[in-house]
């Protein structure tokens, strides 16, 4: 369900602060104010190093997420392309063939691995609440209505955040709370699982600015939920109860849940144009 993000070689500094520094200031904003207009620049340095790498051409970009010239058609054509292969895959995939989930400590690892990434599940919309005074547009209604639920609706149960963390409790994986220092340096994630919550984090900062990239992430997070389909049969294979992910599954369907939302409702005209390529 992660988009490919550029991630920092272990310790590099970004904006004068390693990706763990910057996580724990990006999840308790209202403590650290001095260090939110740097943020901007942290942000844009994910872009800024995407578009590089690119141009270069590394990483190669799979076909479904190459640029492309945009029209309607052509959206709803690459949509339907890449949820179908996602499926396929998904469906495809059979955990006794997987030469790397080979035992339940590894997939246990996986997901403490990810932690830092499902532990502020919807925190790349959380900027649009601040934005969001006065009547709403239809693009931030929608917005805030998937954050809603990702936030569990007002029930901390449903929480998605809270239900990773409750997983892992489950199977014995405990972790300090998520703002504190202790998880931040905690030595038991490597410094790359940082990598996609710290840009996550500082671009939901920046609502307005960042639109087109919340608008972007939202859909390709919400739209590719198939990809949770491998996790779930490994799990499964393992003897984990993967509810977190089968709720994922449910949540961000494309005939009712968030894909579909993510889907029909961006609004292309509010958004720089689509980068064309032949």
């Amino acid at each position: 369900m992660a988009p490919p993000t550029p991630s920092s070689p272990a310790g590099q500094r970004r904006c004068g602060k390693t990706e763990r520094e910057w996580f724990h200031i990006l999840v308790n904003p209202e403590d650290h104010y001095a260090d939110l207009p740097v943020a901007r620049g942290l942000a844009q340095s994910y872009l800024d190093d995407t578009r590089a790498r690119l141009a270069r051409g590394a990483p190669v970009l799979p076909a479904g997420l190459a640029p492309f010239p945009w029209s309607p058609e052509r959206f709803a054509e690459r949509l339907e392309r890449l949820y179908a292969d996602d499926l396929a895959a998904g469906n495809a995939y059979r955990p006794a063939d997987d030469a790397v989930y080979t035992t339940r400590a590894r997939v246990l690892e996986r997901l403490r691995q990810r932690a830092p990434f499902h532990q502020t599940d919807g925190c790349w919309l959380r900027g649009v609440a601040g934005v969001a005074s006065g009547p709403l547009s239809d693009v931030e209604a929608v917005l805030l209505r998937i954050l809603y639920e990702e936030l569990g609706e007002g029930d901390a149960a449903k929480n998605h955040a809270a239900l990773y963390t409750s997983m892992l409790a489950t199977w014995g994986i405990h972790l300090p709370p998520v703002t504190s220092a202790a998880y931040a340096h905690d030595a038991r994630f490597l410094d790359s699982a940082f990598s996609l919550p710290v840009f996550q984090l500082a671009v939901s900062l920046f609502p307005r600015a960042f639109l087109p990239e919340i608008l972007g992430m939202t859909l390709y997070l919400e739209w590719t939920v198939p990809t949770c389909l491998p996790m779930v049969k490994r799990m499964v294979r393992h003897g984990l109860d993967p509810l977190f992910f089968r709720v994922h599954l449910g949540t961000d369907n494309v005939d009712t849940g968030h894909g579909l939302l993510a889907r029909v409702r961006p609004h292309f005209a509010h958004t720089p144009a689509v980068s064309a390529s032949p």
